[in-house]
């Protein structure tokens, strides 16, 4: 029981299902209701569970219906195309690198184009 104290925060912890450890997540007790878990392994099927942190302790911890299998954030392709790039002439018979860093999740798949 909580004794009646208030809610001070929320411990997060997350336990790979093919294994029994449990990993917390979270290092201070947080009152954000959103938590970023790092290192997880893309396709590996997970499970979280939550505790309440008051002054008496920890609650007994509130488990996820089911495990949830980690995938990559979605995000939407990004082109860096250098300045210098936006105005450049070149001689017919030169040749030329165009470097551009590009970015996405999944990774995008880059063509290129002549004319």
């Amino acid at each position: 029981r909580d004794g009646g104290r208030p809610i001070l925060g929320y411990i997060l912890e997350k336990r790979d299902t093919s294994s029994n450890r449990w990993i917390r997540v979270n290092r201070e007790p947080t009152l954000n209701p959103r938590c970023k878990s790092d290192n997880l392994t893309e396709g590996a099927m997970y499970e979280f569970r939550v505790f309440a942190v008051n002054e008496v302790g920890n609650s007994e911890p509130s488990l996820t219906d089911r495990p949830v299998r980690a995938k990559p954030l979605k995000a939407r392709p990004s082109l860096d195309v250098d300045s210098r790039l936006r105005n450049l002439t070149v001689k017919c018979g030169d040749s030329v690198r165009l470097p551009v860093i590009f970015d996405g999740s999944p990774q995008p798949t880059i063509e290129w184009i002549k004319d």
